[in-house]
């Protein structure tokens, strides 16, 4: 079972006794930590154990979770928060036990949400504790602004990021839309998005057509309906594309309650 706590461009936060999903590698750099309980796993063939992790994009991994409530939180790679935990955790490693400091800081911002790690709760969380708990997950690991800017980035990529983030539905001629939006050609584009973000453009449009289909399922779309209009060819590929990339099923993740979009 899954709740969210809040999702946006740059990261998805959710409380999850999901179990033990499968090996698997995607996109997004986790922070798993449990305020109660130590959980195993493995990460890029090596076995680890403790209270919290976090684990790089596209690195295999598994998290035993059974019998274990766990705050989960996926990082967008190619945004400023996402670089941010690369080099203030990562640091070019495949995983990262934070220390005692940090364990103990997390735990006590977890206390202060108590409530949401209760049972009784866990399908009817509080619109402003989630928030409030998403934003001081951010603040514990140290960051401090939700608006640092992309100045890293080329300036084509931010607009190609931009129009991908406003665009309620992906149509099939998506690759279209960003070339004219980058003035460049299909494979110069998906060059320069390689170059600029460490991963492929096609790897990232997966992340983002996901990221779609949840928004038009939060919004009372059936899932065939939430599939295609995320650019999906079928419900069943939007369901192959998730269970690849985060080790469980699409409908596994969806039972939550209510789920929360901070702009």
């Amino acid at each position: 079972m899954t709740k969210l706590l809040a999702y946006t461009y740059d990261h998805l936060s959710c409380i999850a006794d999901y179990g033990t999903p499968d090996k698997h590698s995607h996109l997004a750099l986790h922070l798993i930590f449990s305020p109660e309980c130590s959980f195993s796993g493995t990460a890029d063939g090596a076995a680890f154990e403790g209270r919290a992790v976090f684990i790089d994009s596209d690195v295999p991994h598994t998290v035993n979770l059974d019998g274990c409530i766990a705050t989960v939180c996926l990082f967008e790679p190619v945004s400023a928060l996402g670089r941010y935990v690369k080099e203030a955790f990562l640091k070019g490693k495949s995983f990262y036990l934070p220390d005692e400091q940090f364990l103990d800081k997390i735990t006590a911002v977890s206390a202060r949400y108590a409530n949401l790690f209760h049972a009784e709760n866990f399908c009817i969380p509080k619109t402003d504790d989630c928030l409030e708990f998403d934003a001081q997950i951010l603040e514990s690991i140290g960051w401090k602004s939700r608006s640092q800017p992309d100045s890293a980035i080329d300036r084509r990529i931010t607009a190609v990021k931009a129009m991908l983030s406003e665009l309620e539905t992906i149509p099939h001629d998506v690759m279209k839309l960003l070339c004219d939006t980058a003035n460049l050609s299909q494979s110069r584009l998906s060059h320069l998005f390689t170059e600029q973000a460490g991963i492929p453009l096609h790897r990232y449009l997966a992340f983002i057509k996901i990221q779609k289909a949840f928004a038009h399922v939060r919004n009372g779309n059936n899932l065939t309906q939430a599939a295609l209009d995320a650019g999906f060819d079928s419900s069943s590929h939007l369901a192959a594309t998730f269970k690849r990339m985060f080790g469980i099923s699409f409908s596994q993740f969806l039972k939550s309650g209510t789920s929360i979009r901070r702009e």
